[in-house]
């Protein structure tokens, strides 16, 4: 089974202390569990046009596992399943202080299927 990788921009809002930002996640969200067979990344940008600029990157075990999460493809960071909902209620505090820091999800992303 071919792994998918959901890449979405991320922005700081003015004032957020980028140092604070990665504290968090890896303290709050990183060990928060998730649905099975996703698992989250986030990336600075090191050299090039986004350096120092942030990336989520979602993990998939397969192109059937994202299917089920996210069924379809689309505005509002897709449209959700039941699961991925519940989750994301459970999630609520990290959630709330994730809104602190950044910027709306952009609606723009690509989803990458290995080959």
């Amino acid at each position: 089974m071919a792994k998918v990788y959901g890449v979405h921009s991320i922005a700081l809002k003015a004032g957020a202390s980028g140092p604070d930002f990665e504290r968090f996640f890896r303290e709050e969200v990183e060990p928060a569990p998730g649905p099975g067979g996703l698992n989250m990344r986030l990336l600075r940008g090191d050299r090039g046009d986004r350096e120092g600029k942030y990336l989520l990157m979602f993990e998939f075990e397969s192109v059937e596992r994202r299917n089920q999460l996210f069924p379809e493809a689309g505005p509002a960071a897709r449209q959700m399943s039941g699961e991925v909902m519940q989750w994301m209620g459970a999630a609520g505090p990290p959630l709330a202080k994730w809104n602190e820091y950044t910027t709306p999800f952009d609606i723009i992303y690509t989803d990458y299927r290995e080959v």
